[in-house]
């Protein structure tokens, strides 16, 4: 399912954590098994967390840390297709209910992967990651 996830609440928000290791070794293989895994898996999760956020008041917020993840097995391709569909999947709502997203221990590699790339994410996204 999505063992490379956990959340937690804090002060009105609910945190959600990426373990990058375990997303890294699990990831689909090609970006038609990212939209699969996004359909039956992620997006009725991430449904169940905005549901929530909507009823409690909530905002969302996620923390990537790397520390010790071995970014040569990240699909770039298969991680910006997963981006993609949950873009797709929110971009009409009233409200983004995510404020913030932040990559902690990000090495050079991973920090020019993505500045490489910024141009295939959603606007929105790039001004939400920040580099901790």
């Amino acid at each position: 399912m999505c063992d490379w996830f956990t959340f937690e609440v804090l002060d009105q928000e609910i945190v959600i954590h990426v373990n990058t290791q375990i997303l890294f070794e699990t990831q689909p293989v090609d970006t038609e098994d990212a939209d699969e895994f996004c359909e039956s898996t992620l997006i009725p999760i991430i449904d169940q967390l905005r549901q929530v956020c909507i009823e409690k008041g909530y905002s969302q917020s996620c923390i990537v840390n790397l520390r010790g993840a071995d970014i040569k097995l990240l699909n770039t391709w298969v991680l910006i297709r997963i981006i993609t569909n949950i873009y797709n999947h929110s971009k009409d709502e009233p409200e983004n209910l995510i404020k913030g997203f932040q990559i902690q221990n990000a090495n050079s590699l991973f920090r020019a992967l993505y500045y490489a790339s910024t141009y295939l994410l959603p606007a929105y996204m790039t001004n939400l990651i920040t580099f901790a």
